[in-house]
């Protein structure tokens, strides 16, 4: 059964992936602090992915 994931933008350098916070450093790479699972892994890259086509 698969799980929800909730990702949340606050800001263009900013996201929240069910609580874990990402963000862009300066050099524009994606840091997360914690160990994302493979599924919220998938999540964030399809939000990057919906945000670069807009």
């Amino acid at each position: 059964m698969p799980t929800e994931i909730e990702v949340l933008e606050l800001d263009v350098t900013k996201v929240y992936v069910n609580g874990k916070e990402i963000i862009q450093d300066t050099n524009g790479n994606w840091v997360c602090r914690e160990e994302l699972t493979p599924s919220e892994q998938k999540a964030f890259r399809q939000h990057l992915n919906s945000i670069q086509k807009k």
